[in-house]
């Protein structure tokens, strides 16, 4: 008789899968099709013009690494990448048309990834606690994160550049560390009590930070923006800060340092 254990391991083993011209598929939507949960899809160089929907818990990778597969969104309608159940780690998204990436669920994940001028947003999260780390957006047509629909994300190391609006739009709780925001509007744009810390606004033209409501976080950088922070009436408290030598702040109940 076999041990019942061993039974179950051939329900546990996940597929692996290549993509490319010489791979299992050519598609990546090919190749998602035939996926469940936890199977590899190892992606070769190349640029792909797809829209990409992650829903069963695949993993989706670049083969060699970030800097060598692209998702190119000139046919899709809004978002490039839709993650709810699943990991895409080393891709790089260019021409959306909106979002890059669009993330809502407890398991979805995006790791490793970069967005080149989005039309819109280049990470938007809408619901549930997805994770984000080591995540890169350059000159996103708005905002380059943006955090709504009452999720509460994990997002750690993320890097805005040169958005035309805001780096990071912050309207729901969860936790974000080691966040860094260079250029833009506003640098950081705080609603929503969320566990905030080592946070960079770096050279935004109006505000490093805007805070809707009140706050406390650890640790932040606010330097070459014309205005560090401003707190709407709220009042905030940074556990640490650098700051330039005569930081200028607007509207603050209280501004703590």
């Amino acid at each position: 008789m076999v041990p019942l254990p061993l039974l179950l391991i051939p329900c546990l083993l996940a597929d692996e899968f290549t993509v490319g011209p010489h791979g299992d598929y050519a598609t990546i939507g090919d190749a998602l099709s035939a996926s469940s949960w936890n199977d590899i899809i190892n992606v070769s160089p190349g640029t792909y013009t797809e829209t990409l929907w992650l829903s069963n818990g695949p993993i989706v990778q670049a083969e060699h690494g970030l800097g060598t597969v692209f998702i190119d969104g000139s046919t899709s309608t809004t978002y490039v990448v839709g993650v709810i159940s699943g990991t895409a780690r080393g891709l790089t998204v260019i021409n959306a048309p909106e979002a890059g990436f669009r993330l809502g669920g407890a398991n979805a994940n995006v790791e490793q990834c970069e967005v080149v001028a989005p039309g819109t947003l280049g990470v938007t999260v809408f619901s549930n606690s997805p994770t984000i780390t080591e995540v890169a957006v350059y000159d996103a047509g708005t905002h380059a994160f943006s955090f709504s629909g009452g999720g509460e994300p994990t997002v750690q190391r993320a890097i805005a550049v040169d958005p035309t609006e805001s780096g990071f739009v912050i309207s729901t709780g969860g936790s974000y560390a080691n966040l860094v925001s260079f250029g833009g509007v506003t640098g950081f744009e705080i609603s929503a009590d969320a566990d905030l810390q080592h946070l960079a606004a770096l050279g935004a033209s109006t505000v490093g930070l805007l805070s809707h409501v009140d706050h406390s976080f650890y640790e932040a950088v606010l330097a070459g923006n014309p205005l560090a922070v401003d707190c709407q009436d709220n009042t905030v408290e940074i556990g640490w800060a650098v700051m330039d030598d005569s930081p200028d702040s607007a509207d603050c109940n209280t501004l703590a340092f």
